[in-house]
């Protein structure tokens, strides 16, 4: 009966990180997704779907001020789930542009509904938007204003000094259009991802509450 009750309370807590802490988007690479608009332009809010499957996923901004999309419903391929931007923008090396830590804690503080003040509309999507191209070098600081230097300040202020759950899903154009060649890199997004470390301890501790697993393992 222990045994029963400590697998239920991991259970749990399970679903308590998958939902809360973790946060995890269902994307892949070699899925094909399309973009909503949503408020602000250009740049986010736009929302996520699977090619084939209706239904808003998730809320992403962009990370290439220079780089495009569209709302075509051919959609993009998801070409992978990384920590750098492929088409990477200002400064970007041979292997991408990287994330900063700043862009993750506002997207983070962005889909916990706790970044300060923020409502979805024009005008702190756009906000937001110009703070993360700031943050990406995208925009000069210098040139922010408003709710956006706000941002970019909040951003500046954090002690984090990783990227947490946030990654970079970088896209192709499915189709050739809008002067686009099939399979050209497109402008990449912000995405949530497991937290590796959490889930690898989470496995461990369900692999050793299983009634047997650990006696198995000293007979082999």
């Amino acid at each position: 009966m222990t045994r029963v009750l400590g697998i239920i309370a991991l259970v749990a807590a399970f679903g308590m990180i998958s939902t809360g802490s973790l946060r995890a988007d269902p994307v892949q690479a070699g899925d094909i997704v399309r973009f909503v608009d949503g408020p602000g332009s250009p740049g986010g809010e736009f929302g996520i779907e699977k090619v084939g499957q209706p239904g808003v996923l998730f809320t992403t901004f962009c990370l290439e001020r220079s780089e495009y999309i569209d709302f075509n419903p051919a959609g993009f391929i998801v070409t992978g789930i990384d920590r750098n931007a492929l088409n990477g923008g200002v400064g970007a090396g041979p292997e991408g542009d990287p994330i900063s830590a700043q862009t993750a804690y506002l997207y983070t503080q962005f889909r916990q509904g706790t970044l300060a003040g923020y409502v979805s509309d024009a005008t702190h999507a756009n906000a937001l938007q110009n703070a993360i191209w700031a943050l990406e070098g995208d925009v000069v600081p210098s040139t922010l204003s408003g709710l956006a230097k706000d941002y970019y300040d909040i951003a500046n202020s954090t002690t984090w000094t990783d990227i947490g759950d946030v990654r970079v899903m970088n896209l192709a154009w499915a189709t050739s259009r809008s002067g686009f060649t099939a399979g050209t890199l497109a402008q990449s997004q912000l995405v949530m991802v497991p937290e590796p470390t959490t889930m690898a301890l989470l496995g461990l501790a369900l692999f050793g509450s299983i009634p047997g697993l650990r006696k198995r393992r000293k007979k082999v």
